[in-house]
């Protein structure tokens, strides 16, 4: 999403904290109150009405990066075959549900400034998320990450995700959010 430029990034960040299911928190500094860390995401709801309408509001941008950038020009196929192809499977399930019927939210960003990496900061705002999905009711959390990217994979692995796929770009876990 960074490849499409601040104002897009903006206007996604802005739909999880202005939408109904949309969790942003952040980890504070203890002596000055300063923002160390941040998490955001939420409901599955939230990106595809994002979607739906960014299409529109950011088409030009949307085509011209995805002509000269094969990371965009990937992913925006990827979410075109997606909305295609997004059927209930056999057993019921979508994308959007967990097992057991419950919503599956989307963690969107986890990030600490680095002098704060290795501390816990990202780790309790990992749980701090868990506990939010949980409280909206929420089954599972599903996130992706690029596949390049072994120390953010390393860590949701010790969060407990599980790979559900891996592509070359693009690796998708899911935590499930316990009772």
């Amino acid at each position: 999403m960074s490849r499409m430029g601040l104002g897009f990034v903006e206007a996604f960040y802005r739909a999880y904290l202005d939408g109904t299911g949309g969790i942003a928190l952040a980890a504070l500094e203890p002596q000055t109150g300063q923002v160390v860390g941040v998490v955001a995401g939420g409901s599955a709801d939230i990106r595809s009405r994002f979607l739906r309408r960014a299409w529109r509001a950011f088409f030009g941008a949307i085509l011209r990066k995805s002509i000269v950038d094969c990371v965009v020009r990937s992913a925006l196929l990827n979410w075109v075959r997606g909305k295609l192809g997004r059927r209930q499977s056999d057993q019921g399930e979508t994308d959007d549900v967990a097992p057991g019927g419950r919503e599956r939210a989307r963690l969107q960003v986890i990030c600490a400034l680095e002098e704060w990496r290795g501390t816990g900061a990202a780790a309790a705002l990992m749980a701090s998320f868990r506990q939010a999905c949980r409280e909206a009711g929420c089954g599972e959390i599903e996130l992706s990450v690029s596949t390049d990217n072994a120390r953010a994979i390393a860590f949701y692995v010790r969060m407990g995700c599980k790979t559900v796929d891996r592509g070359p770009r693009i690796t998708r876990m899911r935590l499930p959010v316990g009772d």
